[in-house]
């Protein structure tokens, strides 16, 4: 997961926002094939909140 800067609506997927700060990573994928079940993906973001809390983002 990572901090990127803000979205707009000119987002897309091929311009999408800059990466600033990786903020956790997963080795792990889920829904791939009937082999694969389907689930979901934690990521720990507790510090990188606090952060946004503390800055007022």
């Amino acid at each position: 997961m990572w901090h990127t800067t803000g979205i707009t609506k000119n987002t897309t997927w091929n311009k999408q926002p800059t990466k600033k700060s990786q903020v956790d990573t997963v080795d792990d994928s889920k829904g791939w094939s009937k082999d694969c079940a389907a689930g979901n993906l934690e990521f720990d973001t507790t510090d990188k909140m606090k952060e946004a809390a503390s800055k007022g983002w």
